[in-house]
């Protein structure tokens, strides 16, 4: 009796270990695929974000220029005496070029939407929010049919808070893409 309890405490012991390592084995094989599928997953988005990222930078630098094209042109606008017709038109195709940059930039931010982090996808918001802000304010300066100080002023604290916005997109891209500044 007491060679067959032990054969029995034998054979119970070895079904335990077998469990135990068949289980123990099928969890560590399940935690280290599940790394290896979310490093494969960061791989192959990371271009993809890349990519996206760098079109909305690029989108963002356009808007930039158009900008400071209607900076210039309002300029050009204060300084002709009488508001000449050439210096109105000047301002009108600068401002169609800021408007078509604004919705370059919210175009590209849809598709950050769709592959972005939390963090970025807020950034390239705010940048846009603040571009739409800025020109805006550059809007309301036109609709004035006068050049003054307090929408040059609306006009400039706009397109500063946007650069700032533009910076901070950057830096957040480039840390979720691992890239150091």
């Amino acid at each position: 009796m007491i060679v067959g309890a032990s054969a029995g405490i034998a054979v119970v012991g070895t079904i335990g270990g077998l469990l135990v390592g068949v289980v123990g084995g099928g969890l560590v094989t399940w935690f280290l695929d599940r790394q290896r599928w979310k490093r494969e997953d960061e791989i192959r988005w990371h271009p993809d974000r890349r990519q996206v990222y760098v079109r909305f930078l690029k989108a963002a630098s356009r808007y930039s220029v158009a900008g400071s094209h209607l900076a210039t042109a309002f300029e050009i606008l204060r300084d002709s005496r009488s508001g000449s017709e050439g210096a109105v038109e000047l301002v009108m195709q600068a401002d169609e070029e800021l408007r078509s940059a604004v919705e370059a930039l919210a175009s590209e931010e849809w598709e950050i939407e769709l592959v972005a982090s939390r963090e970025v996808r807020a950034a390239a918001t705010r940048v846009v929010s603040l571009s739409t802000r800025r020109r805006e304010a550059e809007v309301q300066e036109i609709g004035k049919q006068r050049i003054d100080a307090e929408a040059v002023a609306a006009a400039d604290r706009a397109a500063t808070e946007a650069r700032a916005a533009v910076e901070e997109f950057e830096r957040v891209a480039r840390a979720e893409l691992g890239i150091s500044e």
